[in-house]
Parts: C-alpha cells; sequence; structure tokens
C-alpha cells in the first residue's frame, strides 16, 4: 500500500493529488494497521516451517518485522520511504539514541540482508529455526 493509498484507505473524504499531513488520528490508524499486519504475517510462520518453506519464511519473518519497526517510526512521525530508508532510520532515531539495542538493530539488519539473499539462494533452514528461537525468546521470556 503506497503512501496515497494509505491516507485514501484512512481519511477517505481526501480529495485526490492533495498534499495530506499526518495528524495524530491517521497516524495511529496507520500504525494499528502497520501492526496487525506484523501480527498477521508473523502468524504464517508455522505453517511455512511445517511445510518447510524455509526462504518464504525468511521473507514473511522480515515483513513481520519491517511492518513492526515501519510502525515504529510513523508513531514517531519519522518517515521513510524505502526499506533501506527504514533500517538507516531505525538505527538512526533508535540504537543511536540508546533507545533500541546494539542487538535488535542487529537482528533487523540480519534480517534485510538475508530476506535479500533468500531471493536468490536455495535454502534457509538454519537462519529460520535461529530467528524463530530469537523472536520467541523475546516475545515469551
Amino acid at each position: 500500500m503506497g503512501r496515497a493509498d494509505v491516507y485514501h484507505t484512512f481519511l477517505p473524504e481526501c480529495n485526490e493529488g492533495g498534499d495530506f499531513t499526518m495528524n495524530q488520528a491517521i497516524r495511529q490508524a496507520i500504525v494499528a494497521h502497520r501492526l496487525e499486519n506484523a501480527h498477521k504475517t508473523l502468524a504464517e510462520l508455522p505453517i511455512l516451517m511445517e511445510n518447510k518453506l524455509w526462504n518464504t519464511a525468511v521473507n514473511r519473518l522480515y515483513y513481520a518485522c519491517y511492518y513492526a519497526v515501519s510502525a515504529l517510526l510513523i508513531s514517531y512521525n519519522i518517515e521513510a520511504k524505502t526499506h533501506s530508508g527504514v533500517r538507516s532510520m531505525l538505527g538512526m532515531n533508535f540504537t543511536k539514541t540508546e533507545k533500541l539495542s546494539i542487538e535488535m538493530n542487529k537482528f533487523y539488519f540480519d534480517l534485510f540482508e538475508n530476506r535479500q539473499a533468500s531471493d536468490y539462494a536455495d535454502s534457509f533452514i538454519s537462519i529460520v529455526k535461529q530467528w524463530m528461537n530469537y523472536i520467541n525468546r523475546l516475545l515469551f521470556s
């Protein structure tokens, strides 16, 4: 969903081609939408792993985190237009300011790199299992 689509989805009364300012209500709606996408995407992983669809699992794991990170950035009124931009803004605004651990930033960076590599590689079984264990520790410990 592109930026204009997001505005029209969450603020349908906006006219075509307008220059929109993201107010608090729009920002909250977009954040909620991105977090919902993150949860739904993460829920796909057990099925993908059960069917040994490892490359797709890496992709979905990355996108679950991407949606969550982009929601975080939007909640702080930080805009990034590309996946690399999201990664850069996370590092600059959260890791460098010590709001986010270096370990978490490295985790996201590794996901970004391996998601791109998984598009061209044969198998990422050990990576998916390692990251699933890591996420489970973060979420449930």
